[in-house]
């Protein structure tokens, strides 16, 4: 289980964490409860977790455990794909008063900015009415995929807004042991405005990255999110107007700014009397 403190965490979060090491011993996974004493440790970094990890027993009990002692946490999204669990660390957050912070990157790309603004913008992209995101795979087992698939959905909530009904579609394997073809998953979902969208893969190619294509109004809107550092491109046609533009965004790393909003929400939390 990828529990962690600032020197095991990504490059990035540790160069801007500097946090003093645990014993090499006390990073262990049979002594991950010291995490729960707040005189050895500020805060919590969970790591994403493994495809294994994802559904694990142990993962989801030392996260409840750490919501319990209202340990602050960085976590980085999804923590499992066990959706009992978020509506159990809420709970228990809310009770003891700390403060879980998801970790979800893609919401601060200049480019998602950007088509916020545009969504937002009554003059932007007119009525949407449709969106769709195409999605180039890591893997194709199980946890690989709805891994990605939460990732993508946060992602078009931001959109969308909330969703209100969601279908899947996956076709099994000829013969008498069909297995699930988890690279050929298709999931329609229904937002509150009346807004559909789709999510579908490219199969395994994971140097595609994605596309985000939004339709209505007259008007085209296509976002290519290019896997690694390349950077991403926005591109609008707008078939009423006869009019198209087209912008690069440059690949950020947003995790200064995410950090930042954490600690400012863990250290502004009320605090017990002493």
């Amino acid at each position: 289980t990828q529990l962690v403190d600032g020197q095991s965490a990504p490059p990035e979060l540790r160069e801007l964490l500097d946090l003093p090491p645990l014993a090499a011993a006390d990073r262990q996974a049979s002594q991950w409860e010291l995490l729960l004493d707040d005189t050895l440790c500020d805060a919590v970094i969970v790591a994403q977790p493994s495809p294994a990890e994802l559904d694990a027993d142990r993962r989801a009990e030392q996260l409840r455990k750490l919501a319990q002692a209202g340990r602050p946490m960085l976590i980085a999204q999804p923590a499992s794909l066990m959706p009992l669990l978020y509506y159990e660390l809420e709970m228990l957050r809310e009770d003891a008063g700390g403060v879980l912070f998801p970790y979800r990157p893609w919401r601060t790309h200049p480019a998602v900015t950007a088509l916020v603004e545009l969504l937002d913008d009554a003059n932007g992209l007119g009525r949407c009415e449709q969106i769709v995101l195409e999605r180039g795979l890591a893997a194709s087992d199980r946890a690989s995929v709805l891994r990605q698939l939460a990732c993508d959905v946060d992602l078009l909530r931001l959109l969308a807004g909330e969703f209100v009904q969601v279908s899947a579609l996956i076709p099994g394997l000829p013969g008498e042991r069909a297995a699930p073809a988890y690279d050929q998953l298709g999931v329609q979902l229904s937002a509150a405005s009346g807004l559909l969208v789709r999510w579908s893969t490219r199969g395994v190619d994971p140097d595609r990255g994605a596309s985000l294509r939004i339709l209505g109004g007259g008007t085209d809107a296509r976002l290519e999110l290019p896997a690694g550092n390349a950077p991403a491109r926005l591109e609008v046609k707008s078939t009423a107007a006869g009019e198209s533009w087209s912008e690069e965004f440059s690949p950020s790393d947003p995790a200064p700014a995410e950090l930042a909003v954490w600690v400012s929400q863990r250290d502004s939390r009320p605090r017990s009397a002493e």
